[in-house]
């Protein structure tokens, strides 16, 4: 079994207080005694907690979900929905750290980053402004991010498929897609 850096133990170290802890509640002194390591190594790769939280998203989502094309669209949000449910309560208390660099923001964000190019790589985006195109990815992200977060809150009994089957009918084709 391969030994993990000090990088994945702060990583596996947040995720387990998060279970049960706000970040808000949690001090680098505690991430350090759960962890085993010295200060100057949490430094060496994060510059505070909530970079530490920051880094667990982009990750072990942002990176493989957004920028990661050698999966189709629709495997990617089920593999993403699947890691939220796995990671609910990591996730759900992430979500309740607000202010400056909330998770919330920064996934708001990265959707938007998203969303933008791919609409730039099509021909609808081809044949938008700049500005209708910046709108649409940001009604686009509000919603497929707000949709995400309320089905790690209550999945209303969905799994991931039938939920990553309601978001693309709803991006594709609006309403109409949830009746085809």
């Amino acid at each position: 079994m391969r030994k993990m850096s000090a990088r994945e133990i702060l990583v596996q170290t947040i995720k387990e207080l998060m279970e049960n802890q706000l970040l808000d509640d949690i001090t680098v002194k505690d991430i350090l005694d759960s962890s085993g390591l010295s200060r100057p190594t949490f430094y060496k790769y994060f510059f505070d907690k909530q970079d530490l939280m920051t880094y667990v998203f982009k990750k072990e989502l942002a990176d493989p979900f957004f920028w990661d094309f050698s999966k189709g669209l629709h495997e990617r949000e089920v593999l993403f929905l699947k890691h939220l449910a796995k990671n609910r309560n990591f996730y759900l208390n992430a979500l309740k750290t607000s202010g400056q660099n909330s998770l919330y923001d920064l996934w708001i964000d990265l959707a938007c980053s998203s969303l933008h190019g791919y609409f730039r790589s099509t021909n609808v985006g081809a044949r938008m402004d700049d500005a209708d195109l910046v709108f649409a990815s940001k009604y686009l992200a509000y919603a497929w991010v707000n949709m995400n977060i309320n089905w790690l809150r209550d999945s209303d009994g969905l799994t991931a498929e039938e939920m990553e089957r309601k978001l693309s009918a709803m991006m594709e084709h609006g309403l109409g897609g949830l009746y085809r």
